[in-house]
């Protein structure tokens, strides 16, 4: 079988190569690449703030592990620092016919982003005899309650397939799978008190996304002889998924709104290849393209809602569509019995755009309407039409770079060109007694409250003349009293003598509404912030990539293999990278089942598009913390290591063991880190036609991407497999790890 072959294929690497064949996927019943891989020696799970489920190998970060399905790198997110986070749960285990996980430095033969090793996935080809597959699973989960909140439909798993078989020299087959992501939730429950019927009794926060994933996809291969054969592919993947959270606990958390993050995926990909042969040398023509397009939106529900205002506000939305295709010719020709020589050369074209993507070179504003993503949201009116305006935290907020980040320029937003010398806040802190004062009578009475209050009256009697100058309100007031803002000539001349309160739509007798038609630096207050309300900044980048590569697989004597590699990479952002490896395996005293294994080599990562371009508030700061927001750096360089491992493994009829001793040097590592700045989004403490406050209470610590000087990590592995009989198997393994900055312990910006 091709499954076992690559098993013995695998003992004879110079690298450290785990094979998990499809039985291997059955007996585990694993439903997807998740659920089989992590028990494998040297490779753990990683999960991130968001819940996203990444594979480090080694030690090494998610970012360092290549992810592949037949021999192509995964079409990910645009920041290499996830991980490809949650791809190995998008994979379905049905359709799979081996994994093959690659340990230590592979930049040599994979390129970019094989620091720390490879996972290839390799699914079912057609089958050359007619077959139908199905698959149906259901199952009860104790946690899952009926509410508005979750559903209370059984998990369930299928998967169909069917395969033509061979006609004539013509084979396809399809398929299509469901699969049910449980949720994870955390221990503690939130709750208020109260009623066990109301919705937070019930609420229980989850620590990662979960829904359905959905696959399905055609493949086919055309053989002209055995020589010449085409095959070809199409998949789509469609992802539903969610996550809720909420961060206060006891009586407070009724009051917090509870956070859902909803997301959509939509992917597909195309391949097609050709393998030839012709003498003493064969080659593979590969073509693939794949896009996909990713919809983050994160509601509030506040839990209670009238016949007709809703219960839940937009609280952000993010969009970002990928794209990237690859060329590839590879080529294998045996020189003579002692060397067979593989090479071959590529090109990469990546291309994404999205609301993330806002320090890119290329970038358009644009304009969301909020009902198209939830028809619940709160109104201002107690009717319901298209005309209302919905709760909407989406803005557009005018940056200014500040040292390593940004910071948000409300003045500028608010005021215009200039500053008033009486600000909202101080108008929104103003004593009742001077907001009464200057509203109930007919002249205010400054000479007494001079000597009290101070400076503050000298201001607002500066920008209350200021207003009246640069403002008819004569001709206003009359406005007012005909369109029926204001009903009484008392009221007008209220608004007069407290222009600056009515400016900021503050006057707290006869609670008027904002006066808009008072205007400084001729717009009314806010004015430059309601015009970015629900806009976005959508960024464009692109990135192309081109490659050569050659290999030697020389065969010393019979028990020596030596296998040289060297790889050219160029990229149009980060220029020419070369990289090499030399691997050695030997059969201890000619024993074949006694293997010494050797390699010693160079690897690169490059940044990705996240890395260099993100402007993003990762998610909102709900709650009593401070949240996240993500500055790219364009200028950061890839990271470099150095990398070498030996191990001896060998086997009997029954028992498979091996030890493995590792080191691997990465220069210019990529981190993250915090800045030191904030940026506050706080704008319900500005101006707010209701309560903004409530999702932004406290400002995001900037978080930025840089280079360090050095990591180093170090490790030794050991496994033992034992058969017992033909039903029973037993694994042991353990991994230890020590891994160090070797040059910037504190991490200082």
């Amino acid at each position: 079988m091709e499954a076992d072959k690559a098993k013995e294929e695998a003992k004879y690497n110079s690298q450290s190569v785990t094979v998990i064949t499809k039985e291997d996927i059955a007996r585990k019943q694993g439903k997807s690449v998740e659920d089989v891989i992590f028990n494998e020696v040297g490779v753990t799970r990683t999960v991130d703030a968001m819940g996203k489920v990444g594979i480090s190998i080694r030690g090494a970060d998610p970012r360092h592990t290549l992810i592949m399905v037949d021999g192509q790198p995964v079409l990910g997110d645009v920041s290499k620092y996830s991980g490809n986070g949650d791809e190995l749960m998008r994979i379905g285990a049905e359709n799979i016919e081996r994994i093959e996980i690659i340990r230590g430095a592979a930049s040599a033969k994979y390129g970019a982003d094989a620091i720390g090793g490879v996972v290839n996935v390799i699914t079912k080809g057609p089958k050359s005899t007619p077959s139908i597959q199905v698959n149906a699973e259901g199952r009860y989960h104790s946690s899952r309650y009926t509410s508005d909140y979750e559903s209370s439909a059984l998990p369930s798993n299928f998967f169909l397939r069917a395969d033509s078989g061979k006609v004539g020299n013509f084979s396809i087959a399809g398929w299509t799978s469901k699969r049910d992501v449980m949720p994870v939730y955390s221990k503690d429950r939130t709750y208020g008190g109260g009623s066990e019927n109301l919705w937070y009794e019930k609420f229980k926060p989850s620590l990662r996304y979960y829904g359905d994933v959905k696959n399905s996809g055609v493949s086919g291969a055309y053989g002209f002889n055995p020589d010449h054969k085409i095959n070809f592919s199409f998949n789509r993947e469609r992802e539903d998924v969610e996550r809720r959270n909420k961060s206060a606990l006891g009586i407070g958390g009724i009051f917090e709104p509870m956070q859902v993050f909803n997301q959509n995926m939509k992917r597909d990909t195309y391949s097609f290849s050709y393998k030839g042969r012709g003498g003493n040398t064969d080659w593979t023509i590969d073509f693939s393209h794949g896009k996909s397009k990713q919809d983050d939106v994160t509601i509030l529900d506040y839990g209670q809602s009238s016949q007709y205002r809703g219960r839940k506000a937009l609280a952000s939305v993010d969009w970002l569509e990928h794209e990237r295709t690859d060329i590839n010719v590879g080529m294998n020709t045996a020189i003579n019995d002692k060397h067979l020589l593989s090479y071959g050369f590529g090109h990469t074209q990546e291309w994404a755009t999205g609301f993330r993507l806002k320090n890119t070179p290329k970038t358009h504003i644009a304009t969301i309407n909020p009902w198209e993503y939830d028809k619940s949201l709160f109104v201002r009116n107690n009717t319901a039409s298209e005309n209302d305006e919905p709760r909407s935290y989406v803005h557009n907020f005018k940056l200014i770079r500040n040292g390593n980040g940004f910071m948000w320029d409300k003045n500028k937003k608010f005021y215009g060109d200039k500053t008033p010398v009486f600000t909202y806040q101080d108008a929104k802190n103003m004593d009742p007694e001077l907001n009464t004062a200057f509203t109930t009578y007919g002249s205010p009475i400054y000479e007494e409250l001079k000597e009290k209050y101070g400076d503050l009256i000298n201001r607002f009697i500066a920008f209350n003349n200021e207003l009246k100058q640069l403002n008819d309100m004569d001709k206003i007031g009359k406005e007012l009293l005909k369109n029926g803002t204001l009903l009484l000539p008392s009221q007008v001349t209220k608004v007069k003598n407290a222009s600056a309160l009515a400016y900021y739509g503050l006057l707290q007798n006869g609670r008027y509404d904002q006066i808009k038609e008072i205007k400084y630096n001729d717009a009314y207050y806010g004015q430059g912030y309601d015009e970015r309300s629900n806009q976005v900044s959508i960024g464009e980048a692109e990135i192309n990539k081109t490659y050569a590569y050659v290999q030697d697989t020389w065969q010393v004597n019979d028990q020596t293999t030596v296998t040289p590699s060297l790889r050219l990479d160029h990229s149009d952002l980060f220029g020419s990278q070369v990289t090499g490896n030399v691997g050695l395996l030997h059969n201890v005293h000619g024993n074949p089942k006694r293997r010494f294994k050797a390699n010693i080599g160079t690897g690169y990562a490059e940044p990705g598009m996240g890395e260099l371009y993100y402007n993003w508030e990762m998610f909102g700061a709900a709650g009593s913390h401070l949240g996240w927001y993500w500055i790219g750096k364009p200028n950061l360089k890839p990271e470099k290591s150095l990398n070498f491992d030996v191990s001896l493994e060998g086997e009997s009829n029954k028992t498979f063991a091996k030890v493995s001793l590792f080191h691997n040097e990465i220069k210019d590592y990529l981190t993250s880190y915090f800045t030191g700045q904030l940026i506050d989004f706080g704008y319900g403490d500005i101006y707010s036609g209701y309560d903004a406050a409530s999702y932004h209470p406290m400002p995001d610590r900037i978080y930025s991407f840089r280079n360090i000087g050095k990591a180093k990590i170090t490790g030794l592995e050991a496994e033992v497999q034992q058969k017992f009989n033909d039903h029973w198997s037993g694994k042991l393994g353990y991994t230890l790890l020590h891994a160090v900055n070797a040059s910037d312990s504190d991490m200082s910006p």
